[in-house]
Formats: C-alpha cells, sequence, structure tokens
C-alpha cells in the first residue's frame, strides 16, 4: 500500500549588481564626483527588496546624513528590474593616498522576511597628481646704460610629477614668449628661452620685467601661473674729462692727497705703477700716465684716456659697451707698451681705440654729472 503527496515550493533568484564610476584624475584640492549605479537584478518573480545599505569605504554611510552626497534615489526598497542612483562629491585632501581607491558596499534582504543577504560592491580609483613649475629670469648684465643690449634667460622647469601643457608665457618687457617655449613640458623637464632688448632711452630705471607663465593638466581644470621678476640698474650717463681727474675744475690732484677713494675703488692709488709702459718709463704710476706730455704717441694719448674712463667707471658706472671696450685697451696696451710709439697696423689699431674712447667722452659727457662736492 502506498500514497503520495506534493507541495509546490516556489524558488526565485534575488541578485543586485553595483556600479561606481566617477573622476580618474584629480589633485589635492580638487573635487571628485562619483556616480554609483544599483540594479534589482533579480529573477521576475523574486520579491522586492528591502533593509537597503550602502556603505562606501571612503564616504561612509550613504543615507540621508551623509555629507558627501548630492543626490540620490537609494532607499530602503528597491523593486525587480529597478534602478536607483547615489551622486557624491568629495574635495580630495594633501594627504589622501596616491591612488586613491575606494570600495561601496550595497546589500538588501527579499521582502518577506527571508534572512538571505543580497549584496553586492564596485571599486573606484583615482589616479592623484601633483603639478609644479618654476620660473627663473636671469639678465646679464644686470646694470647698462642706455643702448647696450640686455640678454634675458628664462627658464621653466616641471618640478611635478605629470606632464603641463602651455596655455600662456607673457613678460611685461618681452612681450609674449609662447610660442618660443614646447607646448607640453614633460615632468622633470626644463624649458630655456633667451631673449635679448635694447635698454631705451625712455626705459624706467631700474628697468623691471616679469615673466607670467600659465600651465594646464590634460584632463584637469586647474590651471597654474607662477611669475618670476628681473631688474636691470639703468647707469646714468656720466663722464668727466681726462683733465678734470687730472686735478682740474675744483678737484684736488692726487698729489694732495694720501689716498684717493675714487682711484682704490678703480684698484689703484696715487703711487701705483701703471702696469704697461715702456722701459724709458720705468715706474710711472697712474697719476703720472696723466701727466705724460703725447709726443704723438698714440699709447701715450690713448693711456691718458684710459685712466680717466676707469676713474669714470669707479665713480659713475658705465655702459656694458665702454667697459668692453677698456677691456680690449687693457689688450692692447699689454702688447703696446705706453711711449712704444707703434707704427703700421699697430698704430691703426690704437688710434681705432682712441677715436672709441674719444666717442664715449663725446656721447657720455658732464650733463648728467653730479656735483663735484658729492664725490
Amino acid at each position: 500500500m502506498s500514497d503520495s503527496d506534493d507541495f509546490p515550493l516556489e524558488l526565485f533568484q534575488p541578485s543586485i549588481d553595483v556600479s561606481k564610476t566617477g573622476d580618474t584624475l584629480s589633485t589635492p584640492g580638487n573635487v571628485v564626483d562619483y556616480l554609483i549605479t544599483v540594479v534589482n537584478t533579480g529573477s521576475l518573480d523574486s520579491p522586492d527588496l528591502v533593509n537597503g545599505y550602502y556603505f562606501d569605504s571612503l564616504l561612509g554611510v550613504l543615507d540621508g546624513d551623509n555629507p558627501y552626497i548630492t543626490t540620490s534615489t537609494c532607499g530602503d526598497r528597491l523593486p525587480v528590474a529597478g534602478t536607483c542612483t547615489i551622486e557624491a562629491s568629495r574635495t580630495v585632501l594633501p594627504d589622501d593616498p596616491d591612488p586613491l581607491g575606494n570600495t561601496v558596499d550595497v546589500s538588501y534582504n527579499p521582502e518577506g522576511g527571508f534572512p538571505n543577504v543580497i549584496a553586492d560592491s564596485a571599486s573606484h580609483e583615482v589616479d592623484l597628481v601633483y603639478p609644479g613649475f618654476t620660473v627663473t629670469i636671469a639678465g646679464e648684465p644686470a646694470s647698462a646704460g642706455v643702448g647696450d643690449l640686455v640678454t634675458y634667460t628664462i627658464v621653466i622647469e616641471n618640478t611635478g610629477d605629470v606632464d603641463l601643457n602651455e596655455i600662456t608665457i607673457v613678460d611685461t618687457l618681452l612681450g609674449d614668449l609662447s610660442d618660443l617655449l614646447p607646448d607640453t613640458l614633460a615632468a622633470g623637464e626644463s624649458a630655456v628661452v633667451v631673449v635679448s632688448r635694447v635698454i631705451l632711452s625712455t626705459d624706467p630705471n631700474p628697468l623691471v620685467n616679469e615673466t607670467t607663465a600659465t600651465y594646464q593638466v590634460d584632463g584637469l581644470p586647474n590651471q597654474i601661473t607662477v611669475t618670476a621678476g628681473f631688474s636691470v640698474e639703468i647707469i646714468t650717463p656720466c663722464a668727466k674729462s681726462p683733465g678734470f681727474w687730472k686735478g682740474g675744475d675744483g678737484r684736488p690732484k692726487w698729489d694732495d692727497l694720501l689716498s684717493d677713494p675714487i682711484a682704490h675703488e678703480a684698484g689703484f692709488e696715487n703711487d701705483t705703477v701703471f702696469p704697461w709702459v715702456d722701459p724709458i718709463l720705468a715706474g710711472t704710476t697712474y697719476l703720472g700716465i696723466l701727466d705724460l706730455s703725447a709726443n704723438g704717441d698714440v699709447t701715450r694719448q690713448l693711456s691718458f684716456k684710459y685712466v680717466a674712463a676707469r676713474l669714470n667707471q669707479a665713480a659713475f658706472g658705465m655702459r656694458a659697451t665702454t667697459a668692453l671696450l677698456l677691456n680690449d685697451i687693457d689688450l692692447y696696451l699689454a702688447q703696446h707698451l705706453v711711449g712704444s710709439d707703434p707704427q703700421g697696423a699697430a698704430g691703426d689699431r690704437g688710434q681705432a681705440l682712441k677715436t672709441a674712447l674719444d666717442t664715449y667722452f663725446a656721447e657720455v659727457g658732464e650733463d648728467n654729472c653730479p656735483p663735484s662736492s658729492e664725490f
């Protein structure tokens, strides 16, 4: 004897799918936006899911009290085939790890008192970058006169860990330099631009310029701006005559002074022997050079004005081009001693240097010199 009975048992398959997306590149101080999407992927005969719980390892419990949430359609219940989303924003902190990762965990129970925990999780990662760069400017010479050429060297160094895209590079004196530098500056690399400019009579003193560079990281809204400056002292043109330095126009002769402070600044004293003299003039001092008769010798004429020019340089400063001329005269007199009366090509060379020195005294002159009592 046998018997049987049937009991229908309805089986359903609850499940959820969680995804998390957001910005993938950021830097401290920037806001990262996140989007969390939850989908009830259970079978159509499954009951609704209830007791929804949402927790993020970076953002915390994702409920109505969470300060990072901007909008949310997720709550206690999620019907079959239903979808809900959570949008959240968080500012990257300076001490956040790199990469900045986080995981969201979501869980429900099937409605009807079922104890089953239906859960899923999703992770997201943000690459943190630390952009930065420096700008330095150097000028040569640092002091110059009207008509002199000043050469500026501008160096931009990428000190960050990410490539930088050029936006603008503008100098208040030199203009737009953007086309002279690369469009992209790789991490750790430097770019150099060299620009020259002539000092103008209308330029202020000191002549200050500022270079402002702006760069941006591809994929980030931030624009980084750095400014650096440089200052050139414009030398006021002044040149007292050789006769003045010899002891005219109210100036005491050197031999009336124990130590002339301007001569000392120029590198010699009353009794300092001039280094480049012919043996017949051995022992002639710088002061003595000013007392030499010309005798038609270009070296005597040149050295007389050379000493006066060195004193002008010590007292008032000098254009860079004239300072170079004095260096050329140094070399010439070292080869053709004072009193040697060179002829031919050497004599012509001496005459050319003397003419250039005469031009210095004529062009600069005494109009801008301070009163003799002030130096």
